[in-house]
């Protein structure tokens, strides 16, 4: 039997043909420009927080974490000198496909910023963050809650302030950027009310059956174990509200959880 074609038509290809066909059978199945699929759950449902605290009367130390990992966590141990740290979480949440929402958000992961302060810094003298890790007096850690915190390449800038001492709390003035090689960048801005806690929350002591990591696995090590009898700050610049430099522009306010 002999097909003609009508005056004016036109071929459609079958390769256009069989494509035709494969969308209709799809949308039939519904997958189509109102298709949502359920978010990844690390991708969406990250919300991050940092939690201050004031351990008096410590310095850092590095915890001899082998053979798990050469480079070590931090740990204090008590000193002459103080510590503040900034403990930023990420918590994730599952999604509840009957709900269509978020839900059992739980803490996933944990930094730890540590910041030695000097035996003999004074109410208004400023902190820079590059000259306290110059001095090995600036540490950071990370890692899953489950699983420990452990060193990784860092750096933080920006400047610190201590306006008020009194027995119970501190007030300091945080203004800096927390730069971790393998995680996303995080700061800290603004004026915090900091709890003083003699025997740390997140910041944890040295167990007593766990040695420190010394010279030879890091240089950290030699500095870090000197700086209790370390001379006070010798850039006695005086804090100004106004004058004090944002690292990141931002602008936040400071609180003592904030969440991105």
């Amino acid at each position: 039997m002999m097909f003609h074609r009508p005056p004016g038509s036109a071929l459609i290809p079958s390769s256009l043909l069989a494509l035709g066909l494969l969308l209709v059978s799809l949308t039939g199945c519904g997958i189509d420009a109102g298709f949502n699929p359920a978010p990844d759950e690390r991708a969406t449902s990250a919300v991050f927080r940092t939690e201050l605290e004031w351990v008096p009367n410590a310095r850092m130390v590095r915890e001899d974490t082998m053979p798990r990992w050469q480079a070590g966590r931090f740990a204090f141990v008590r000193g002459s000198d103080q510590l503040l740290v900034f403990t930023h979480f990420t918590s994730l949440a599952e999604w509840d496909k009957r709900k269509e929402t978020f839900a059992n958000r739980r803490d996933h992961a944990m930094e730890r910023l540590w910041i030695q302060i000097p035996e003999g810094t004074r109410l208004g003298d400023v902190l820079d963050a590059e000259r306290l890790e110059a001095r090995y007096m600036v540490g950071y850690d990370a890692g899953l809650i489950s699983d420990g915190q452990f060193i990784e390449p860092w750096k933080a800038t920006g400047s610190l302030v201590l306006l008020e001492d009194h027995p119970d709390r501190v007030v300091v003035h945080a203004n800096l950027l927390i730069a971790p090689k393998r995680r996303p960048t995080w700061s800290v801005q603004g004026i915090f009310d900091v709890a003083k806690h003699a025997q740390g929350i997140h910041a944890k002591p040295l167990p007593p059956d766990v040695r420190e990591a010394y010279l030879g696995t890091s240089v950290t090590q030699q500095a870090v174990q000197s700086t209790a009898s370390a001379s006070p700050v010798s850039h006695l610049d005086k804090y100004s509200p106004d004058q004090a430099a944002d690292p990141t522009g931002s602008g936040a306010s400071g609180r003592c959880t904030q969440e991105r």
